[in-house]
């Protein structure tokens, strides 16, 4: 993102439109936080419709951010921010949520799961946090989210028991708490404790070494 106003807004908008809510959010605040004139928002943006659908992209398709783009950008059509979603939820079904190897046989210890995920959330979460708050705004986008958020969940559920029949991690019960217990920590060391506490800068190397470290003590043997 070779304009630093873009990245900015990109930055300032994912977490407002997150935190506060798409219909709680003003154009004037996103241009407050990110540093410039709410008459400079309308020169990049046709209106905040476009912000959403800008955070959205630009979070689910990094090439599309090397494009020309043209201003002020409009809002993105419904089918291309779905293919770029599709896109991305077939590569975590093909290359993270897979342990076994065609042979059956375990591939990946508990460790790199974790931190598999951790980059995913790290690259992908500002857009799928924006499209679970903003469900009501985004219906498309969550109707093709929501039933992959529910597999990924119940496949780590599966990943568990692997684990535990490995002796890779302790014995546990009640496995879909510990997959929310999992997942939200993941997901606060990767971009929530950012949207949350902007004041605080830590790299994504040493979030994801504090992340990683904290969920291996807990439940690695």
């Amino acid at each position: 993102m070779s304009d630093t106003r873009l990245e900015k807004i990109y930055l300032e908008a994912g977490r407002l439109f997150n935190t506060k809510g798409y219909i709680n959010t003003k154009v004037s605040e996103i241009a407050a936080a990110a540093g410039v004139a709410t008459g400079t928002m309308y020169n990049l943006f046709s209106g905040k419709e476009a912000v959403l659908s800008f955070v959205i992209q630009a979070t689910l398709d990094r090439e599309w951010l090397g494009q020309e783009i043209g201003l002020p950008m409009r809002q993105s059509d419904l089918g291309v921010l779905q293919k770029s979603l599709q896109k991305v939820l077939e590569e975590i079904d093909t290359s993270i949520m897979v342990i076994k190897d065609e042979e059956g046989n375990l591939c990946k210890d508990f460790q790199a799961l974790i931190s598999e995920i951790f980059d995913m959330c790290a690259d992908y979460l500002v857009a799928f946090n924006n499209i679970e708050t903003n469900a009501g705004v985004l219906e498309e986008l969550w109707q093709e989210f929501y039933p992959a958020r529910t597999r990924f969940y119940k496949k780590l559920e599966e990943f568990l028991v692997c684990y535990m029949q490995a002796g890779q991690i302790r014995k546990l019960d009640y496995l879909p708490l510990h997959v929310n217990n999992m997942i939200e920590t993941i997901a606060w060391w990767s971009v929530n404790s950012h949207m949350q506490m902007p004041e605080i800068t830590m790299s994504r190397a040493a979030a994801k070494e504090n992340c990683v470290s904290i969920l291996v003590r807990a439940y690695c043997v």
